[in-house]
């Protein structure tokens, strides 16, 4: 560091969300900060969570998603990406290959996700 720069910011950087969740779990209510599913379509879920608003300047995440397997999901075990960030919370992309899962599949798994905000 040279003599006349500031010292670094503190990074606050913690969990604000997580869970398991499947499209029809709408409350949210066994997951950390009621984790929950707002919407499913082609290739896409989106999930919120209570205190969610669109990152800007000052609020940053960091989604980890996962498919879990599960005797109704079909092998191999579907790619989840984060899509992009909305204003009602965000969304995931669901692909098996370059596939993109219908509704059918994506109702049929459990997803493990994790929030984070620095």
């Amino acid at each position: 560091m040279s003599s006349g720069s500031s010292p670094p910011i503190p990074l606050r950087y913690g969990v604000v969300a997580a869970g398991k969740a499947r499209s029809r779990d709408l409350t949210g209510e066994n997951n950390i900060n009621r984790l929950r599913a707002v919407g499913v379509k082609k290739g896409e879920i989106a999930f919120t969570f209570d205190d969610y608003r669109m990152p800007d300047a000052s609020t940053r995440y960091v989604i980890k998603a996962e498919a879990l397997a599960g005797p109704k999901v079909k092998l191999p075990i579907p790619t989840v990406r984060l899509l992009e960030f909305r204003p009602e919370g965000f969304a995931l992309r669901v692909t098996r290959g370059t596939t993109l899962l219908t509704i059918t599949e994506i109702r049929q798994i459990e997803f493990m996700i994790e929030v984070n905000k620095y």
